[in-house]
């Protein structure tokens, strides 16, 4: 019984099997194909098998939402190479991609604040919230991102840039 609980299972089993329904859930609706929302949730939990260390089980809700992050995107990403693209990706502005440090999860003043950053980060484009939250709120690398997600590393620094800028525009207002 090395690595399992009082039942024998491991973390990983226990992981898929709480989780495994609602990770096919949310791939069903996003590929619309049960076969293809099966192969999504099975590199889903090839995915959290790989990170299985930075996950923790004690809070339920948040290990929740971190594997269905992991799942929409990878989702995301079976559903979009399926389909035939018929656009070429638009040139991107030039930016300065490592511009600020700006983490908007360490203003922490008071709980009202605290809660204008969630309501502001939950504002965000799902391609910006999940990098935020992975970024911000799970502690992942860039890096880590872009493998977790199956995205260039370039892609999750400019989600990260113009989430950031986003947020803080968002932020801005709210205070004003």
């Amino acid at each position: 019984m090395i690595g399992g609980d009082r039942f024998g299972q491991t973390k990983f089993e226990r992981l898929h099997t709480k989780y495994k329904y609602l990770l096919l859930s949310i791939a069903t609706k996003i590929v619309k194909d049960h076969h293809l929302a099966e192969d999504a949730v099975q590199h889903s939990f090839e995915k959290i098998f790989e990170n299985l260390h930075k996950i923790d089980e004690k809070d339920e809700d948040v290990t929740r939402k971190l594997l269905a992050i992991i799942c929409r995107n990878v989702s995301i990403n079976i559903y979009n190479s399926k389909k035939v693209l018929d656009k070429k990706y638009e040139n991107i502005d030039n930016m300065e991609v490592e511009c600020s440090e700006f983490n908007p999860l360490n203003i922490v003043v008071d709980s009202e604040s605290e809660d204008l950053i969630v309501k502001a980060i939950k504002g965000l484009p799902l391609t910006y919230s999940d990098v935020v939250l992975l970024k911000y709120h799970y502690d992942y690398s860039r890096e880590e991102i872009a493998h977790l997600l199956e995205l260039p590393l370039e892609t999750v620094k400019k989600r990260l840039f113009r989430g950031r800028k986003i947020l803080s525009k968002s932020l801005r207002r709210e205070d004003t």
